[in-house]
């Protein structure tokens, strides 16, 4: 029989659980296998009795009925999280409590962690929701400006017409549907240029070439403001990387355009030079109508700033780049406003 509780002892040693059992009447420490080792002091108290859940459920315990409860210990100074059941077994001759303590800190850190996930998920969830009800808002308004005006306009064109109206009068309320329904037309290019989810097509090509290339057409873009655009490339050795050659010619160019039109003075500058891993543009240019509340906002579509010049065009650029794994930023300092656009050497989009 002794060698039988040898080796029952020895079994219980094995198991992942803390087993611990007291006297039910005065609470001595009858027996405790290796994990459960941690739970009695070298005097003979026993910590998890400490914890009110526990002292609750000894006082209300009732024998062969097992209780469960969560608990968590302060241990060598870290927080622990048990799973404890406890169950009283009595007889004539004893009343023995037999506590069963599953170590659940694991489980309760990666649950705290799926918690914070799924709040965090939750918090983008309603957060693109707004986005989308914003944009949603912003494109009613845009839209209405101009049906509102073209509707009042033919209705006031048919007015006349029964009154009798001359040439010239029909042609200036015409002209005046006409630059509303090309404002719409336009307004319906932007969103579907923003709105094209096809990948962006990558092939190999050197960046400094590209630049080379797009110094006449990018300086163009400047003189429609009658800016002037000086574009400085540190570098004459050649750099490849994966671009899409028309989009991110489509993407330099809105940047410029946007610039030039916000640019107080009649210089732009534009640095370019090479680093490890990225290609480093950076464009520079005095503003006193950008303000800082503004830097945020600057690649919201539909964004207007104090000049009431949009911001669309920039959304489009940004979201290029974006696809060629780059990353453009604003900054401020001072009076002017600094443009970083990084794009990685290596292919990041299949």
């Amino acid at each position: 029989m002794l060698k039988s509780s040898l080796q029952l002892i020895n079994l219980f040693d094995l198991v992942n659980d803390g087993i611990l059992i007291i006297d039910g009447n005065n609470y001595n420490v009858l027996f405790n296998n290796d994990r459960a080792e941690k739970f009695v002091t070298k005097d003979g108290a026993i910590s998890i009795l400490e914890d009110e859940k526990i002292k609750n459920i000894l006082r209300s315990l009732q024998p062969d009925k097992t209780h469960a409860e969560h608990i968590s210990l302060k241990i060598n100074n870290k927080i622990h999280h048990y799973k404890v059941n406890i169950l009283a077994i009595k007889d004539e001759e004893s009343y023995l409590i037999a506590f069963v303590l599953t170590d659940t800190t694991r489980l309760f850190k990666l649950h705290r962690k799926q918690q914070q996930l799924i709040a965090q998920i939750r918090k983008n969830y309603f957060d693109r929701f707004e986005s989308l009800k914003q944009l949603a808002d912003s494109i009613a308004h845009e839209v209405r400006n101009p049906l509102v005006s073209i509707g009042g306009y033919a209705n006031l064109l048919m007015r006349k017409c029964e009154e009798g109206i001359d040439h010239s009068e029909a042609k200036k309320f015409l002209s005046y549907i006409v630059e509303n329904a090309e404002r719409l037309n336009y307004l319906t290019q932007q969103i579907e240029e923003m709105g094209d989810l096809k990948r962006v097509q990558l092939s190999a090509y050197d960046i400094v070439k590209f630049l080379q290339e797009q110094k006449t057409t990018l300086s163009a873009a400047a003189k429609q403001f009658n800016k002037d655009l000086h574009i400085t490339i540190e570098t004459e050795n050649h750099y490849h990387m994966y671009i899409d050659y028309d989009r991110l010619r489509f993407a330099f160019i809105r940047i410029i355009e946007f610039i030039a039109q916000h640019a107080k003075k009649d210089t732009i500058r534009m640095h370019c030079h090479d680093s490890v891993y990225e290609f480093i543009i950076t464009i520079s240019f005095s503003t006193d109508i950008l303000a800082e509340e503004d830097l945020p906002y600057i690649f919201d579509p539909f964004y207007t700033t104090r000049s009431n010049i949009e911001t669309f065009n920039l959304c489009i650029a940004q979201r290029i780049i974006m696809l060629h794994g780059g990353i453009i930023t604003p900054e401020l300092k001072k009076n002017s406003i600094i443009f970083k656009i990084a794009l990685p050497q290596d292919k990041r989009l299949t």
